[in-house]
């Protein structure tokens, strides 16, 4: 379309060799499926000031001395009918160019097509009404100046799509290569009603939470959350983040530092965690009328207008969840950011993982192509850079 993509770069600084950190381009808006993009770089320095020779085989290509058969010669005709003249209409002289390419984007249904086969079977299998049983109540003095008066331990039933219940398990294919149901699983919610919710025996709209990073549901328990909770009238509930929680901590470490090319066991046990998060507000529904959420025989569960609200992974992958769910159209992404291969870097949570991958892979630029190109593209199904155009367009 010559339409421009607003985009920044930067130089990568994790690696530790000055002479090994790639210059890495990011769009700053989604990029449309299924589209050509092509992109020129010019007129970069060093830091001395020293303009950039290009590669002997794109100068090559760009001054149109390609003579010989093989990798060259095939590219010739695709540069000459699109790359250049793409980048010419735009002001780029084809004789400044010291690098440029295509690239052409993934398909929607290539991209986010198995989570929503596991969305749309999934909830049909478990129906209008999940299986959900209580585990235990705890009961606290709401007179002593505490913000929780009752917390619930709750058990549902979920159709599993992963090859095992366990850690590191792959999503379940059927014959057609999609997605396929693999009997059932069960997990947890904690479910944490406000001492203003008992006093007042008003029903009250629930908060499901999104944890941080490879962390789990207690964090549903921290006491500014619960004040939180208490001062605005919400039932915080929460469950782990499957595929990204504590218990998944021991596969991802192994995978990094053995066989990093196995990296899809984050993402798709991922799906199978997000699959559940959207069966909890259907599951605090179905589980509403029992004497644990209940004051006086009548129910403390507002059914409507539930809200989520994540923290760091949370707000990532919490970008998905919105994304994804039938039942909650309000939301807050704390501390958040997408995509994970452009904000995992930058983080110190990362730095373990910088030492483990270092062990397979010497050169920076390297690692700057795995977790920031090769992991992404696998990773974008089960976090919020997937789910931007959900978000924002439809």
């Amino acid at each position: 379309t010559g339409e421009r993509v607003p985009h920044f770069v930067d130089l990568d600084q994790t690696s530790l060799n000055a002479g090994q950190r790639p210059y890495t381009l990011h769009p700053a808006v989604p990029l449309e499926y299924d589209r050509e993009y092509v992109v020129g770089v010019r007129r970069l320095t060093t830091a001395e000031g020293e303009t950039l020779a290009p590669s002997e085989g794109f100068r090559l290509l760009r001054d149109g001395e390609v003579t010989t058969e093989g990798d060259l010669a095939y590219r010739v005709e695709h540069f000459d009918s699109t790359v250049f003249p793409a980048l010419e209409a735009q002001g780029f002289d084809r004789g400044e160019l010291q690098l440029a390419w295509s690239f052409h984007t993934i398909s929607r249904e290539s991209s986010l097509g198995d989570m929503q086969t596991v969305r749309d079977e999934g909830l049909a299998a478990v129906g209008a009404t999940p299986v959900v049983t209580v585990v235990s109540m705890t009961e606290d003095d709401c007179t002593a100046g505490g913000n929780i008066g009752r917390t619930v331990e709750l058990e549902v039933e979920a159709p599993l799509f992963s090859e095992s219940d366990a850690p590191g398990a792959r999503i379940h294919r059927g014959s057609d290569g999609l997605p396929e149901q693999n009997g059932t699983t069960t997990f947890a919610i904690t479910a944490r009603i406000p001492c203003s919710v008992i006093t007042s025996g008003e029903p009250a709209p629930l908060l499901q939470y999104g944890h941080g990073l490879l962390g789990s549901r207690g964090e549903v328990r921290t006491g500014w959350l619960s004040g939180f909770a208490n001062q605005y009238g919400w039932i915080p509930v929460a469950t782990d983040w499957t595929g990204m929680a504590e218990e998944d901590v021991a596969p991802i470490v192994a995978m990094a530092g053995d066989d990093p090319g196995s990296f899809a066991i984050v993402p798709e046990r991922s799906m199978q965690g997000l699959l559940q998060q959207l069966l909890v507000v259907p599951a605090m529904r179905a589980i509403a009328d029992d004497p644990a959420f209940q004051v006086d025989g009548h129910s403390l569960i507002d059914p409507d207008a539930p809200g989520y609200y994540g923290n760091s992974q949370g707000g990532i992958m919490g970008a998905a969840f919105p994304g994804l769910s039938q039942e909650v159209e309000r939301g807050v992404l704390g501390v958040t950011g997408v995509n994970y291969g452009l904000t995992l870097p930058r983080s110190n949570d990362f730095d373990l993982y910088f030492v483990i991958i270092r062990q397979g892979f010497a050169d920076g630029r390297e690692i700057g192509l795995l977790v920031q190109g090769l992991f992404q593209q696998l990773w974008d199904v089960s976090e919020g850079a997937g789910y931007l155009h959900v978000l924002n367009a439809d």
